[in-house]
């Protein structure tokens, strides 16, 4: 993976293989220690993230083959400010410091 300054707090995450920059993220998202990092930054960081639906995530869907979440339905469903999907020409996948350099 590499990485790619967007400001001071966030990184934009990217891969040298352009084609396939959603399915590696994707399969990153789908592993267990990946989305509790995420859980568990965002309930010290984000007042307004939704700690039930990270719980469902928890103990329901992660690390299942089936199992398949794209930043945006992260984001959309947990309410989470750590990651940010941005499309268009400079779209992507955003990460702050924190979580970029450990996802």
């Amino acid at each position: 993976m590499g990485c790619a300054y967007m400001d001071s707090r966030r990184i934009r995450i990217f891969y040298i293989d352009a084609a396939n920059t959603d399915t590696i993220i994707q399969n990153r998202l789908r592993n267990r220690n990946t989305i509790e990092l995420l859980g568990y930054w965002e309930l010290i960081y984000n007042p307004d993230f939704k700690p039930l639906e990270f719980e469902g995530f928890k103990k329901k869907q992660e690390g299942l083959n089936g199992f398949v979440i794209t930043p945006k339905k992260w984001i959309e469903i947990t309410n989470a400010i750590g990651i940010v999907s941005k499309s268009g020409r400079s779209g992507g996948a955003y990460a702050h410091k924190d979580i970029a350099f450990e996802v």
